[in-house]
Order: structure tokens, then sequence, then C-alpha cells
């Protein structure tokens, strides 16, 4: 089984040390806290599980995409448009039994608006003045 890291919000050490290092026992995973401005050069098909809001995975996943390194998700309470976009289970523990650590990665990909990357939806124009015809 390949090794991998576990990158998450140094914000949430406690919830990953009490509540999620322990369902990854069994892959003995490598602990990061996410720092935006240093992350390490990871060898392109790093494996990494992160626990990251939303704002933290737009600096991240293009620069993963950039790396070549393969991602899992699992649901941060901060999480919401990545959760939806990649369909990522609210339940810690259903998330983590959906890792598969061992399968080939599957390629996605990535939408830019305004330079910013989409996870899962964009409004163009004006949707207040939207209103449904009669």
């Amino acid at each position: 089984m390949p090794q991998f890291i576990l990158l998450y919000d140094a914000v949430c050490e406690a919830k990953v040390q009490d509540k999620i290092v322990p369902l990854l026992l069994s892959q003995q995973p490598t602990l990061y806290a996410w720092q935006a401005t240093c992350l390490p050069a990871w060898p392109k098909g790093a494996r990494i599980i992160t626990f990251l809001p939303d704002a933290a995975l737009a600096q991240l996943i293009p620069q993963a995409i950039a790396q070549g390194w393969v991602l899992g998700l699992l649901p941060h309470p901060d999480m919401q448009e990545v959760a939806k976009g990649f369909k990522v289970p609210a339940n810690l523990e259903k998330a983590i039994k959906q890792l598969d650590f061992e399968a080939d990665p599957i390629l996605v990909d990535q939408l830019y608006c305004n330079d910013k990357p989409v996870f899962n939806a964009v409004s163009i124009g004006d949707p207040f003045g939207l209103r449904a015809a009669y």
C-alpha cells in the first residue's frame, strides 16, 4: 500500500488527532499542517488526503494538478462547495471508507472563472433579476 500524507487544517488539530488519525491508523499517514505559503516539494504521484476548507483547497488543487499529486478529500466543516462538486460524504467515517488507497487515480478537469477555480457552480449575469415566467 502506498504511503500517503494527511494534509490538514491546523485550526482543527484536535479533531484531526481525536477523530481522523484513529480512523487512518492502518494507513499510517504522514501528518502535515496546511501552510498556504509553503508546501513541500512532494514528488509526482504523491497521495495526499486533505482535511481543508474550500479556501485552502482553491489554493491547493491547482498546485496539485501542476505537480501531479493524487488527492483524496475528507469532509471539513468549511468545505461546502468542494464537497458538493466532488460529492464528498458529510460523514467522516463514510468518506474514509470510500477512499481507495490503492486504486489508480481518476483524472478530473478544473474549471476556472476570473482566474479562480470553480468547484460547484457559477452564476453569470444578475441572478437576482431572474424570475420564472408566469
